[in-house]
């Protein structure tokens, strides 16, 4: 709402901008050049090295577009340069949930199928991401899979990076350390309530992944570490 509105893409104004409830914008930086003609069409990909602009958001609620509750207290920096847009500097909170540092980086934005990198760093409540994960990076088969998930509680930290490619089906995790602490998981698979006490998971692009966790299935106690993701996948299991 703070973008007139020929100067992006159809899609920020009709999709993002409405998720924006309440807020403070302030207008820090805005850079128009060029003719006439670029002037008048500064929401097409060739007229795109005409615009430049920061806005500094505060204290946002976002809303709507399928968000079960909504976010609140959400800052960022919001920048555009060179068709390029960048959200840094992104905090908020979710119910019991906390957005330390977000990015959101757009290369190519005025282009039909522009290039995302995603960094998301933050301490989440289980229970309320999984209600959200319609609208979380996820792929189709772990969605799938935590349709089958029943209640669940517990914290996760993490701190990991994702890409977008207009050429893949789903984002994939570049980078990334989570950290699982007190949780409790019930699926049917299962047949008795698994506990973590704690389970770390190591994420590389280029690597094998890695993960270590400690806990207890119904009454047995047990350790387990492994590898996943690469040519020599395995794991130990202690009990």
């Amino acid at each position: 709402r703070f973008f007139p509105a020929p100067l992006l893409p159809p899609w920020v104004e009709s999709r993002l901008f409405p998720l924006l409830q309440a807020g403070e914008a302030r207008l820090e930086h805005l850079t128009l050049s060029g003719t006439l003609r670029d002037l008048e069409n500064l929401g097409r990909p060739e007229h795109e090295d005409a615009l430049s602009l920061s806005v500094a958001c505060r204290r946002f609620v976002v809303s709507g577009g399928g968000i079960p509750y909504p976010f609140r207290n959400v800052s960022a920096r919001v920048r555009y340069e060179k068709g390029d847009l960048v959200i840094a500097d992104l905090t908020g909170r979710l119910n019991e949930s906390l957005l330390r540092e977000g990015r959101l980086e757009v290369a190519d934005v005025q282009h039909e199928r522009p290039l995302w990198d995603i960094l998301v760093d933050g301490d989440f409540d289980l229970q309320t991401l999984k209600e959200h994960k319609e609208i979380v990076f996820l792929p189709p088969d772990v969605l799938r899979t935590l349709d089958r998930v029943g209640p669940v509680a517990g914290r996760l930290s993490c701190r990991t990076w994702f890409r977008y490619e207009p050429e893949w089906p789903f984002p994939r995790t570049r980078k990334g350390l989570f950290l699982l602490r007190d949780c409790w998981i019930r699926q049917p698979e299962l047949h008795l309530p698994l506990l973590l006490d704690s389970a770390e998971i190591q994420i590389f692009e280029e690597s094998e992944n890695r993960f270590r966790a400690s806990g207890a299935w119904g009454r047995s106690r047990f350790e387990a570490d492994g590898t996943f993701g690469g040519g020599d996948s395995g794991y130990s299991l202690r009990s």
